[in-house]
């Protein structure tokens, strides 16, 4: 079971069996840890074929918005569809396309268009004081004001005004 060496100057006792079990652990592992990186480098090969699917896609599909668009607006234009600039429809497109607040803005806009006079004039108001940091403050103190006005005036109306008709209180007839 035991074999001597000689290494240098003592001789030295290994176990045979045990370095061949650690070899063949050692091997069963690297084999392991091959199958794994050869897994994961066939998955990563796959989802690098995907993505460059998907760019692919995304390009054409951009290029068909692009396409549209510029149908489009040379349809509104009334202008012939042949005579139409690809790439400057490109910047135009992908400018409104990123423009999604400035959309939102004019859709708010014009969002007040088809009421009548009354309730357009509230919205026009309520904008006004929505959107102004002064106009709200003005707002508030105006409305505290209004508050404490009628307060004092139906306090001193209530406590120190006399009325000729109610100082004198008739008595009620009692029942005996």
């Amino acid at each position: 079971c035991f074999e001597q060496t000689s290494v240098g100057s003592p001789s030295v006792i290994r176990s045979s069996n045990s370095d061949h079990a650690l070899v063949e652990l050692l091997s069963k592992q690297r084999d392991k840890l091959k199958q794994q990186c050869s897994k994961l480098e066939q998955a990563n090969f796959e989802a690098e074929a995907e993505k460059a699917k998907v760019s692919k896609e995304l390009k054409s599909v951009r290029q068909d918005n692009v396409k549209l668009f510029s149908k489009l607006q040379a349809t509104r234009r009334g202008d012939s569809i042949g005579n139409v600039d690809e790439e400057a429809m490109e910047a135009r497109y992908l400018a409104d396309s990123s423009s999604a607040f400035a959309e939102f803005g004019s859709r708010l806009k014009n969002s007040g268009r088809h009421l009548d006079i009354a309730d357009r004039i509230t919205l026009d108001v309520s904008r006004f004081f929505l959107g102004s940091t002064h106009a709200r403050r003005f707002l508030v103190i105006y409305i505290i004001l209004l508050h404490v006005l009628v307060t004092v005036s139906l306090w001193f109306m209530s406590h120190k005004a006399r009325c000729p008709k109610c100082s004198n209180v008739a008595k009620l007839p009692s029942n005996k």
